[in-house]
């Protein structure tokens, strides 16, 4: 039968201390553990009046808690082998009570083996004695270091897991930016092209071409690779100075612009075409539907430790005409974009006079991503 491995959620990441490294940190900490030690075995000895000296305690306790080391180190394996909390806790649970069990008589063999390495017939004898002696003592020894390094497994196992839940919820939403994203370019260009019609219509055959030539190189732009499908600001500016030249030639004089970013926000990252549906969202249902002439303003500055984009649109003699359809898509995707990719610290609102006479668009955002 062949068996198929899960995959590991974790990715086979280190959540428990290698032996290596908990028995290098156990041999440097033994000596000062031991020097406290013998220091405590000095203090007593002499209040019993029979002193020693600490030249001789210290070695002897060393040799303790050095050994001691030695054997916490091979609690890891233990615990990468029976992790608690597991699916099975029966098995987990009758393993660690059995190596509490045996973990005493394990160290205390150690340590008798050299203490008795001169005379090795008294290994027996000796470990009977420090058994009678140190047993109930060092019972509690590994469930302790066992317990830490379940922490410690534990408390990464929460780490490794929270960081997969927040790469996976970035990368959803970055798949949801893609496609909002990818929504607009066909959205885009049908209301280019849409304009162009309308002047092959009216006549305006060489502006139509005009627009034609600035559209071909607008694509050549919107279908270029961009990283995550983000921009420097500056660049967001050039694209959006570019479709402006584009509709300036459909709407002559009618139509006046003003483009102002703060150049010390220009290498600052904004999602690529988050403006240009507000400013054809301008033009389309404010500006198409004057007579007379209209002036549109685009503007970036900072705002605390964020930046400000606003788009407002205003001109005088109310609605004269009828605005132009379109598909709904720009605006609504602006919001979804904005969300996708900067949650609840993005804002976005649109004020429209009642009377016709302008818009007023607002977006502020983070100085950086998500």
């Amino acid at each position: 039968m062949i068996r198929v491995k899960k995959p590991d959620p974790l990715n086979g990441r280190m959540l428990v201390p290698s032996a290596w490294r908990v028995l290098a940190w156990g041999l440097v900490a033994s000596p000062f553990v031991a020097f406290i030690h013998a220091s405590q075995d000095v203090f007593q000895s002499q209040l019993q009046r029979s002193p020693v000296t600490m030249a001789f305690v210290w070695p002897r306790v060393l040799l303790v808690w050095g050994t001691l080391a030695v054997c916490v180190a091979l609690v890891v394996p233990f615990v990468r082998r029976f992790p608690l909390p597991d699916q099975s806790p029966a098995k987990a649970i009758a393993a660690h009570v059995i190596a509490t069990a045996l973990f005493p008589v394990v160290h205390l063999a150690l340590l008798d083996a050299l203490h008795v390495i001169a005379e090795p017939e008294q290994f027996v004898e000796h470990l009977q004695w420090l058994l009678a002696a140190h047993y109930v003592t060092e019972v509690a020894i590994f469930p302790a270091a066992a317990g830490i390094l379940h922490a410690i497994r534990h408390s990464r196992m929460q780490v490794a897991l929270r960081e997969d839940a927040l790469r996976l919820k970035a990368s959803l939403a970055e798949a949801r930016f893609a496609t909002l994203s990818q929504q607009l370019r066909p959205h885009f260009l049908f209301n280019a092209l849409n304009s162009a019609v309308m002047l092959v219509r009216e006549g305006e055959s060489s502006q139509a071409v005009e627009l034609l030539a600035r559209l071909s190189g607008l694509m050549r732009e919107i279908l270029r690779e961009h990283p995550h499908e983000v921009v420097p600001l500056s660049e967001e500016f050039a694209f959006l100075r570019e479709y402006l030249l584009l509709e300036e030639a459909r709407f002559g004089d009618r139509l006046g612009v003003t483009l102002d970013c703060d150049d010390r926000i220009g290498d600052a990252p904004v999602p690529f075409l988050i403006l240009q549906p507000i400013v054809e969202n301008a033009l389309r249902y404010g500006i198409a539907a004057r007579s007379g002439r209209s002036q549109l303003e685009v503007r970036a500055m900072t705002a605390g430790d964020g930046m400000v984009l606003r788009v407002e649109e205003r001109g005088s003699g109310g609605r004269v005409g009828v605005a132009e359809g379109g598909h709904g898509v720009g605006l609504a995707n602006t919001r979804e974009r904005l969300r996708a990719r900067y949650g609840d610290r993005a804002w976005f609102s649109l004020t429209i006079d009642p009377s016709g006479n302008g818009s007023f668009a607002e977006i502020r955002v983070p100085m950086r991503l998500m």
